[in-house]
Protein backbone atom coordinates (compact mmCIF):
# COMPACT_ATOMS: atom_id res chain seq x y z
CA UNK A 1 0.00 0.00 0.00
CA UNK A 2 0.91 3.45 -0.24
CA UNK A 3 2.21 5.22 2.89
CA UNK A 4 0.38 8.61 2.30
CA UNK A 5 -3.00 6.94 1.81
CA UNK A 6 -4.47 8.04 4.96
CA UNK A 7 -3.07 11.27 4.92
CA UNK A 8 -5.02 11.30 1.84
CA UNK A 9 -7.75 10.08 2.89
CA UNK A 10 -7.81 12.98 5.58
CA UNK A 11 -6.91 15.31 2.63
CA UNK A 12 -10.25 14.36 0.81
CA UNK A 13 -12.38 14.11 3.83
CA UNK A 14 -11.31 17.65 4.83
CA UNK A 15 -12.30 18.82 0.83
CA UNK A 16 -15.45 17.17 1.33
CA UNK A 17 -15.75 19.64 4.34
CA UNK A 18 -14.80 22.90 2.63
CA UNK A 19 -17.32 21.93 -0.09
CA UNK A 20 -20.03 21.39 2.31
CA UNK A 21 -19.01 24.57 3.65
CA UNK A 22 -19.60 26.70 0.43
CA UNK A 23 -23.18 25.15 -0.34
CA UNK A 24 -23.77 26.31 2.68
CA UNK A 25 -23.22 30.02 2.68
CA UNK A 26 -24.25 29.82 -0.91
CA UNK A 27 -27.46 28.70 0.42
CA UNK A 28 -27.57 31.40 3.21
CA UNK A 29 -26.68 34.06 0.15
CA UNK A 30 -29.54 32.32 -2.15
CA UNK A 31 -31.73 33.49 1.53
CA UNK A 32 -30.44 36.77 0.94
CA UNK A 33 -31.57 37.13 -2.23
CA UNK A 34 -35.15 36.35 -1.06
CA UNK A 35 -35.29 38.59 1.44
CA UNK A 36 -34.48 41.16 -0.74
CA UNK A 37 -37.22 40.59 -3.02
CA UNK A 38 -40.01 39.87 -0.57
CA UNK A 39 -38.37 41.06 3.11
CA UNK A 40 -37.95 39.88 6.16
CA UNK A 41 -34.72 38.55 8.51
CA UNK A 42 -31.97 37.17 6.56
CA UNK A 43 -29.54 34.84 8.22
CA UNK A 44 -26.16 36.08 9.73
CA UNK A 45 -27.40 39.46 8.81
CA UNK A 46 -25.60 41.18 11.64
CA UNK A 47 -22.45 39.90 9.47
CA UNK A 48 -23.14 41.46 6.57
CA UNK A 49 -23.66 44.82 8.27
CA UNK A 50 -21.12 45.11 10.74
CA UNK A 51 -19.16 48.00 9.54
CA UNK A 52 -20.15 50.68 6.89
CA UNK A 53 -17.98 49.12 4.31
CA UNK A 54 -20.07 45.45 4.78
CA UNK A 55 -23.19 45.01 2.92
CA UNK A 56 -24.79 41.94 1.17
CA UNK A 57 -27.81 43.63 0.49
CA UNK A 58 -25.97 46.17 -2.05
CA UNK A 59 -23.00 43.55 -3.28
CA UNK A 60 -26.26 41.69 -4.17
CA UNK A 61 -29.09 43.90 -5.43
CA UNK A 62 -26.18 44.95 -7.93
CA UNK A 63 -26.02 43.69 -11.60
CA UNK A 64 -23.56 41.49 -10.60
CA UNK A 65 -25.33 39.59 -8.22
CA UNK A 66 -27.17 37.93 -10.86
CA UNK A 67 -26.88 36.32 -13.95
CA UNK A 68 -29.35 37.68 -16.80
CA UNK A 69 -30.25 34.72 -19.52
CA UNK A 70 -32.35 35.94 -22.73
CA UNK A 71 -33.27 33.35 -25.09
CA UNK A 72 -35.68 34.94 -27.85
CA UNK A 73 -38.65 36.66 -25.64
CA UNK A 74 -37.95 33.85 -22.58
CA UNK A 75 -35.60 35.41 -19.59
CA UNK A 76 -34.26 33.84 -17.01
CA UNK A 77 -32.72 35.28 -13.62
CA UNK A 78 -29.69 33.30 -11.58
CA UNK A 79 -29.07 34.45 -8.60
CA UNK A 80 -24.91 34.41 -8.79
CA UNK A 81 -25.16 32.76 -5.33
CA UNK A 82 -26.93 29.87 -7.25
CA UNK A 83 -23.99 29.59 -9.58
CA UNK A 84 -21.41 28.97 -6.24
CA UNK A 85 -23.69 26.67 -4.84
CA UNK A 86 -23.46 24.54 -8.42
CA UNK A 87 -19.89 24.78 -7.92
CA UNK A 88 -19.39 23.19 -4.95
CA UNK A 89 -21.97 20.89 -5.39
CA UNK A 90 -19.82 19.92 -8.31
CA UNK A 91 -16.86 19.49 -5.92
CA UNK A 92 -18.30 18.16 -3.06
CA UNK A 93 -19.43 15.27 -5.67
CA UNK A 94 -16.13 14.51 -7.08
CA UNK A 95 -14.45 14.34 -3.70
CA UNK A 96 -17.62 11.76 -2.75
CA UNK A 97 -17.55 9.51 -5.53
CA UNK A 98 -13.94 9.46 -6.97
CA UNK A 99 -11.83 11.38 -3.94
CA UNK A 100 -8.26 10.81 -5.18
CA UNK A 101 -7.55 8.64 -8.24
CA UNK A 102 -4.61 6.35 -7.70
CA UNK A 103 -2.28 4.37 -10.66
CA UNK A 104 -2.91 4.73 -13.71
CA UNK A 105 -5.97 6.48 -12.75
CA UNK A 106 -3.84 9.48 -11.06
CA UNK A 107 -4.19 11.53 -14.44
CA UNK A 108 -7.80 12.18 -13.65
CA UNK A 109 -6.95 14.69 -10.70
CA UNK A 110 -6.28 16.98 -13.11
CA UNK A 111 -9.82 17.51 -13.53
CA UNK A 112 -10.65 19.03 -9.70
CA UNK A 113 -7.37 20.83 -9.72
CA UNK A 114 -8.26 23.04 -13.17
CA UNK A 115 -12.23 23.42 -12.20
CA UNK A 116 -11.04 24.77 -8.75
CA UNK A 117 -8.46 27.05 -10.54
CA UNK A 118 -11.13 28.33 -12.57
CA UNK A 119 -13.27 28.97 -9.58
CA UNK A 120 -10.20 31.15 -7.86
CA UNK A 121 -9.58 32.87 -10.83
CA UNK A 122 -13.85 33.56 -10.60
CA UNK A 123 -13.60 34.34 -6.91
CA UNK A 124 -10.66 36.46 -7.16
CA UNK A 125 -12.18 38.83 -10.03
CA UNK A 126 -15.42 39.03 -8.08
CA UNK A 127 -13.54 40.13 -5.08
CA UNK A 128 -12.11 43.00 -7.46
CA UNK A 129 -15.56 43.89 -8.40
CA UNK A 130 -16.40 44.52 -4.70
CA UNK A 131 -13.52 46.08 -3.90
CA UNK A 132 -13.46 48.77 -7.26
CA UNK A 133 -16.70 48.77 -8.74
CA UNK A 134 -19.17 48.06 -6.21
CA UNK A 135 -16.99 49.97 -3.48
CA UNK A 136 -19.20 47.36 -0.53
CA UNK A 137 -18.15 44.14 0.54
CA UNK A 138 -19.74 41.11 1.32
CA UNK A 139 -18.61 39.11 4.06
CA UNK A 140 -20.57 35.80 2.83
CA UNK A 141 -19.11 36.34 -0.24
CA UNK A 142 -15.80 36.34 0.82
CA UNK A 143 -16.35 33.28 2.84
CA UNK A 144 -17.11 31.25 -0.40
CA UNK A 145 -13.88 32.61 -2.08
CA UNK A 146 -11.93 31.44 1.00
CA UNK A 147 -13.09 27.83 0.72
CA UNK A 148 -12.53 28.09 -3.17
CA UNK A 149 -8.63 28.98 -2.29
CA UNK A 150 -8.21 26.38 0.66
CA UNK A 151 -10.29 23.95 -1.43
CA UNK A 152 -7.54 24.19 -4.52
CA UNK A 153 -4.35 24.06 -1.98
CA UNK A 154 -6.05 20.98 -0.54
CA UNK A 155 -6.42 19.96 -4.27
CA UNK A 156 -2.77 20.63 -4.71
CA UNK A 157 -1.37 18.87 -1.72
CA UNK A 158 -3.06 15.25 -2.98
CA UNK A 159 -0.88 15.91 -6.17
CA UNK A 160 2.21 15.21 -3.80
CA UNK A 161 2.86 10.99 -3.86
CA UNK A 162 4.00 9.21 -1.09
CA UNK A 163 7.00 7.07 -0.47
CA UNK A 164 5.76 3.02 -1.44
CA UNK A 165 5.43 0.80 1.50
CA UNK A 166 7.07 -3.08 0.31
CA UNK A 167 3.97 -5.18 0.03
CA UNK A 168 3.95 -8.58 1.42
CA UNK A 169 5.04 -11.54 -1.14
CA UNK A 170 7.01 -9.45 -3.10
CA UNK A 171 10.17 -9.51 -3.63
CA UNK A 172 11.82 -6.25 -4.31
CA UNK A 173 11.23 -2.17 -3.76
CA UNK A 174 11.35 -1.67 -7.35
CA UNK A 175 8.99 -4.31 -8.39
CA UNK A 176 6.94 -3.13 -5.39
CA UNK A 177 6.65 0.41 -6.49
CA UNK A 178 6.15 -0.77 -10.25
CA UNK A 179 2.77 -2.98 -9.34
CA UNK A 180 0.91 -0.82 -7.62
CA UNK A 181 -2.61 -1.75 -8.89
CA UNK A 182 -4.77 0.03 -11.11
CA UNK A 183 -7.79 1.66 -8.96
CA UNK A 184 -10.28 -0.71 -7.80
CA UNK A 185 -12.95 0.41 -9.06
CA UNK A 186 -14.76 0.92 -12.96
CA UNK A 187 -14.30 4.65 -13.63
CA UNK A 188 -16.91 5.06 -15.58
CA UNK A 189 -19.59 4.32 -13.43
CA UNK A 190 -18.04 6.70 -10.83
CA UNK A 191 -17.67 9.28 -13.47
CA UNK A 192 -21.59 9.20 -14.15
CA UNK A 193 -22.22 8.83 -10.19
CA UNK A 194 -20.42 12.50 -9.59
CA UNK A 195 -22.67 13.81 -12.24
CA UNK A 196 -25.49 12.59 -11.23
CA UNK A 197 -24.93 13.27 -7.55
CA UNK A 198 -23.67 17.08 -8.86
CA UNK A 199 -26.75 17.41 -10.41
CA UNK A 200 -29.26 16.12 -7.72
CA UNK A 201 -27.44 17.95 -5.40
CA UNK A 202 -27.73 21.52 -7.62
CA UNK A 203 -30.93 20.69 -8.44
CA UNK A 204 -32.06 20.44 -4.90
CA UNK A 205 -30.53 23.45 -3.87
CA UNK A 206 -32.32 25.89 -7.12
CA UNK A 207 -35.68 24.44 -5.80
CA UNK A 208 -35.26 24.87 -2.64
CA UNK A 209 -34.50 28.33 -3.06
CA UNK A 210 -37.19 28.87 -5.84
CA UNK A 211 -39.75 27.19 -3.10
CA UNK A 212 -38.83 29.52 -0.66
CA UNK A 213 -39.06 32.80 -3.29
CA UNK A 214 -42.64 31.21 -4.24
CA UNK A 215 -43.92 30.57 -0.51
CA UNK A 216 -42.24 34.03 0.34
CA UNK A 217 -44.36 35.81 -2.34
CA UNK A 218 -47.76 33.40 -1.45
CA UNK A 219 -47.38 34.36 2.21
CA UNK A 220 -46.77 38.17 1.21
CA UNK A 221 -50.03 38.09 -1.19
CA UNK A 222 -52.24 36.06 1.55
CA UNK A 223 -51.61 38.44 4.21
CA UNK A 224 -52.45 41.23 1.84
CA UNK A 225 -55.54 39.13 1.16
CA UNK A 226 -56.02 38.23 4.82
CA UNK A 227 -56.23 41.74 6.45
CA UNK A 228 -57.53 44.20 3.41
CA UNK A 229 -57.26 46.79 6.07
CA UNK A 230 -53.51 46.59 6.07
CA UNK A 231 -53.03 46.09 2.86
CA UNK A 232 -53.36 49.21 0.25
CA UNK A 233 -56.21 51.52 1.87
CA UNK A 234 -54.25 51.17 5.25
CA UNK A 235 -51.08 52.45 3.29
CA UNK A 236 -53.65 55.31 1.62
CA UNK A 237 -54.94 56.01 5.11
CA UNK A 238 -51.48 56.26 6.63
CA UNK A 239 -50.67 58.55 3.77
CA UNK A 240 -53.78 61.03 4.30
CA UNK A 241 -52.78 61.20 8.15
CA UNK A 242 -49.27 62.41 7.27
CA UNK A 243 -49.31 66.22 7.51
CA UNK A 244 -49.34 68.15 4.28
CA UNK A 245 -45.96 70.68 3.92
CA UNK A 246 -45.38 72.71 1.49
CA UNK A 247 -42.37 72.35 -0.52
CA UNK A 248 -41.18 74.99 -2.85
CA UNK A 249 -40.57 74.41 -6.54
CA UNK A 250 -37.75 76.84 -7.96
CA UNK A 251 -36.85 77.21 -11.65
CA UNK A 252 -33.60 75.39 -11.07
CA UNK A 253 -35.33 72.32 -9.83
CA UNK A 254 -35.18 69.33 -12.49
CA UNK A 255 -38.46 68.61 -13.07
CA UNK A 256 -40.19 65.71 -15.74
CA UNK A 257 -43.50 65.39 -16.79
CA UNK A 258 -46.10 67.94 -17.68
CA UNK A 259 -46.50 71.56 -16.09
CA UNK A 260 -49.92 71.09 -15.59
CA UNK A 261 -49.83 67.63 -13.90
CA UNK A 262 -52.80 66.82 -11.33
CA UNK A 263 -49.90 65.62 -9.01
CA UNK A 264 -46.46 66.63 -8.02
CA UNK A 265 -44.57 64.08 -6.67
CA UNK A 266 -41.01 65.67 -4.75
CA UNK A 267 -37.68 63.21 -4.26
CA UNK A 268 -35.03 63.84 -2.28
CA UNK A 269 -32.83 61.25 -3.65
CA UNK A 270 -28.70 60.61 -3.69
CA UNK A 271 -27.21 59.06 -6.51
CA UNK A 272 -25.02 56.78 -4.59
CA UNK A 273 -27.75 55.28 -2.93
CA UNK A 274 -29.26 51.74 -4.05
CA UNK A 275 -32.33 51.97 -2.70
CA UNK A 276 -33.06 55.64 -4.64
CA UNK A 277 -31.93 53.43 -7.84
CA UNK A 278 -35.13 51.36 -6.89
CA UNK A 279 -37.26 54.36 -5.99
CA UNK A 280 -36.16 56.08 -9.56
CA UNK A 281 -36.81 52.59 -11.78
CA UNK A 282 -40.39 52.48 -10.04
CA UNK A 283 -41.31 55.90 -10.85
CA UNK A 284 -40.35 55.48 -14.48
CA UNK A 285 -42.82 52.80 -14.43
CA UNK A 286 -45.67 54.66 -12.96
CA UNK A 287 -44.96 57.09 -15.42
CA UNK A 288 -45.87 54.51 -18.00
CA UNK A 289 -48.59 53.53 -16.20
CA UNK A 290 -50.69 57.11 -15.43
CA UNK A 291 -48.56 59.19 -18.48
CA UNK A 292 -49.68 62.73 -17.78
CA UNK A 293 -50.45 62.31 -14.24
CA UNK A 294 -47.81 64.07 -12.39
CA UNK A 295 -44.94 65.57 -12.87
CA UNK A 296 -41.79 64.35 -10.46
CA UNK A 297 -39.31 67.65 -9.07
CA UNK A 298 -35.90 66.04 -7.75
CA UNK A 299 -34.02 67.38 -4.91
CA UNK A 300 -30.63 66.60 -4.15
CA UNK A 301 -29.80 65.29 -0.75
CA UNK A 302 -26.52 63.46 -0.76
CA UNK A 303 -25.68 61.01 2.42
CA UNK A 304 -22.31 62.42 2.31
CA UNK A 305 -20.43 64.26 5.40
CA UNK A 306 -18.84 66.73 3.04
CA UNK A 307 -21.84 68.66 1.95
CA UNK A 308 -24.24 66.94 4.57
CA UNK A 309 -22.24 67.77 7.77
CA UNK A 310 -25.21 67.31 10.25
CA UNK A 311 -25.83 63.90 8.70
CA UNK A 312 -25.54 61.09 12.04
CA UNK A 313 -23.18 58.95 9.62
CA UNK A 314 -21.34 59.20 6.50
CA UNK A 315 -22.92 56.69 4.53
CA UNK A 316 -22.16 57.17 1.31
CA UNK A 317 -18.51 59.27 0.93
CA UNK A 318 -18.24 61.11 -2.41
CA UNK A 319 -21.90 61.23 -2.76
CA UNK A 320 -21.69 65.24 -2.79
CA UNK A 321 -18.98 64.99 -5.54
CA UNK A 322 -21.87 62.89 -7.73
CA UNK A 323 -24.57 65.18 -7.05
CA UNK A 324 -22.51 67.88 -7.98
CA UNK A 325 -21.70 66.32 -10.89
CA UNK A 326 -25.33 65.84 -12.06
CA UNK A 327 -26.06 68.89 -11.59
CA UNK A 328 -22.78 70.48 -13.81
CA UNK A 329 -24.95 68.65 -16.59
CA UNK A 330 -27.65 70.84 -15.13
CA UNK A 331 -26.55 74.11 -15.61
CA UNK A 332 -24.47 73.39 -18.99
CA UNK A 333 -27.15 71.76 -20.84
CA UNK A 334 -30.58 72.59 -18.92
CA UNK A 335 -33.23 70.41 -17.33
CA UNK A 336 -33.52 67.35 -19.93
CA UNK A 337 -29.80 66.81 -20.00
CA UNK A 338 -30.14 66.35 -16.44
CA UNK A 339 -32.94 64.10 -16.86
CA UNK A 340 -30.75 62.17 -19.38
CA UNK A 341 -27.86 61.64 -16.61
CA UNK A 342 -30.07 60.78 -14.00
CA UNK A 343 -30.99 58.22 -16.05
CA UNK A 344 -27.75 56.98 -16.70
CA UNK A 345 -25.99 56.74 -12.89
CA UNK A 346 -29.02 54.98 -11.77
CA UNK A 347 -29.70 52.42 -14.61
CA UNK A 348 -25.55 52.03 -14.38
CA UNK A 349 -23.43 50.08 -11.91
CA UNK A 350 -21.41 52.26 -10.04
CA UNK A 351 -20.84 55.87 -10.10
CA UNK A 352 -17.11 56.39 -12.23
CA UNK A 353 -16.12 59.38 -12.89
CA UNK A 354 -14.63 58.53 -16.13
CA UNK A 355 -18.05 57.01 -17.30
CA UNK A 356 -19.99 60.48 -16.56
CA UNK A 357 -17.44 62.37 -18.81
CA UNK A 358 -17.98 60.20 -21.83
CA UNK A 359 -21.54 60.42 -21.58
CA UNK A 360 -21.06 63.70 -20.65
CA UNK A 361 -19.58 64.21 -24.18
CA UNK A 362 -21.86 61.92 -25.75
CA UNK A 363 -24.38 64.41 -25.09
CA UNK A 364 -22.15 67.25 -26.85
CA UNK A 365 -20.75 68.52 -23.96
CA UNK A 366 -16.47 69.44 -23.58
CA UNK A 367 -14.83 67.28 -21.37
CA UNK A 368 -13.04 71.05 -20.19
CA UNK A 369 -16.21 72.39 -20.04
CA UNK A 370 -17.93 69.36 -17.63
CA UNK A 371 -14.91 69.12 -15.16
CA UNK A 372 -14.58 73.30 -14.75
CA UNK A 373 -18.13 73.33 -14.08
CA UNK A 374 -18.01 70.27 -11.57
CA UNK A 375 -15.17 72.27 -9.91
CA UNK A 376 -16.88 75.84 -9.29
CA UNK A 377 -18.29 76.48 -6.08
CA UNK A 378 -21.16 77.76 -7.55
CA UNK A 379 -22.00 74.63 -8.78
CA UNK A 380 -22.52 73.20 -5.03
CA UNK A 381 -24.81 75.87 -4.01
CA UNK A 382 -28.03 74.54 -5.21
CA UNK A 383 -27.47 71.28 -4.00
CA UNK A 384 -26.86 72.66 -0.66
CA UNK A 385 -29.94 74.66 -0.73
CA UNK A 386 -32.02 71.09 -1.35
CA UNK A 387 -30.02 69.90 1.58
CA UNK A 388 -31.28 72.94 3.49
CA UNK A 389 -34.68 72.14 2.69
CA UNK A 390 -34.31 68.25 3.38
CA UNK A 391 -33.20 69.89 6.69
CA UNK A 392 -36.01 71.33 7.55
CA UNK A 393 -38.37 69.01 6.80
CA UNK A 394 -36.21 66.53 9.14
CA UNK A 395 -35.07 64.24 6.89
CA UNK A 396 -31.65 61.82 7.98
CA UNK A 397 -31.78 59.39 5.20
CA UNK A 398 -32.88 58.73 1.70
CA UNK A 399 -34.80 58.19 -0.91
CA UNK A 400 -37.98 60.48 0.49
CA UNK A 401 -40.93 60.88 -1.30
CA UNK A 402 -43.75 63.66 -1.27
CA UNK A 403 -46.55 63.03 -3.46
CA UNK A 404 -48.68 66.03 -3.47
CA UNK A 405 -46.75 67.92 0.08
CA UNK A 406 -47.51 64.40 1.94
CA UNK A 407 -44.74 62.05 2.44
CA UNK A 408 -44.77 58.86 1.52
CA UNK A 409 -42.96 56.86 4.30
CA UNK A 410 -44.48 53.12 3.39
CA UNK A 411 -45.66 51.64 0.03
CA UNK A 412 -44.11 54.08 -2.10
CA UNK A 413 -43.40 50.23 -4.33
CA UNK A 414 -46.87 49.29 -4.25
CA UNK A 415 -48.54 49.78 -7.59
CA UNK A 416 -52.41 49.46 -6.19
CA UNK A 417 -51.42 52.43 -3.58
CA UNK A 418 -50.55 54.56 -6.76
CA UNK A 419 -53.67 54.14 -8.36
CA UNK A 420 -55.76 55.29 -5.43
CA UNK A 421 -53.58 58.50 -5.13
CA UNK A 422 -53.49 59.08 -8.59
CA UNK A 423 -57.03 58.17 -9.82
CA UNK A 424 -60.07 60.50 -9.43
CA UNK A 425 -61.56 58.82 -6.60
CA UNK A 426 -59.10 60.00 -4.34
CA UNK A 427 -59.95 63.77 -5.11
CA UNK A 428 -63.70 63.63 -3.93
CA UNK A 429 -62.49 63.96 -0.25
CA UNK A 430 -61.56 66.62 1.17
CA UNK A 431 -59.09 65.47 3.03
CA UNK A 432 -57.35 64.18 0.01
CA UNK A 433 -56.55 67.10 -1.63
CA UNK A 434 -53.26 67.82 -3.03
CA UNK A 435 -50.69 69.75 -0.98
CA UNK A 436 -50.03 73.19 -2.04
CA UNK A 437 -46.69 72.38 -3.66
CA UNK A 438 -46.41 75.31 -6.41
CA UNK A 439 -43.74 76.73 -8.37
CA UNK A 440 -42.27 79.57 -6.65
CA UNK A 441 -38.90 81.16 -5.83
CA UNK A 442 -38.93 81.50 -2.80
CA UNK A 443 -37.22 78.37 0.41
CA UNK A 444 -39.38 75.72 0.89
CA UNK A 445 -41.73 75.76 3.53
CA UNK A 446 -40.98 74.16 6.64
CA UNK A 447 -44.13 72.49 8.19
CA UNK A 448 -44.33 74.98 11.32
CA UNK A 449 -42.97 78.20 9.72
CA UNK A 450 -42.99 79.88 6.21
CA UNK A 451 -39.90 81.08 4.66
CA UNK A 452 -38.65 84.04 4.05
CA UNK A 453 -35.04 84.14 2.26
CA UNK A 454 -34.49 84.18 -1.27
CA UNK A 455 -33.90 80.19 -3.64
CA UNK A 456 -30.63 79.47 -4.91
CA UNK A 457 -31.61 81.38 -8.44
CA UNK A 458 -32.00 84.61 -6.85
CA UNK A 459 -28.51 84.54 -4.87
Amino acid sequence: MIVSKRRSGVLVFLAILLSLAGMIVSGILLQHHVVAQIGGDPLLGGVCEATAKFSCDEVIASEWGKITLVAGERRAVIPTAMVGFAFFAAVFAWFVCIGMPEGRRRWLHVVPTLGLLAGLAGAAGFEYIMFAVLGKLCPLCMATHLAILLLFVVTLLLWRRGKAAPVAGSSGEAGDAARVPAAPYPIGRMLLATLTLAAVTTGLGWFIYKAQLHAGYANEYYARWQDYNKDTRFLYDQFLQQPRVDIAIHPDDPVRGPADAKHTVVVFSDFLCPFCKGLASMLEQREKEFPGEFRVVFKHFPLDKSCNPDLKSNLHPGACVGAASVEAIRLLAGNDAFWTMHDFVFRGTKFSAEAMIQQAEKMGIARSDYIATIQKPTTMDHVKFNIAEGRRLGLQSTPNLFVDGRQMTKGWGDRHLWRYLLSDETLNTPSSQPATTQPTTTQPVSATQPATSPGPSQR
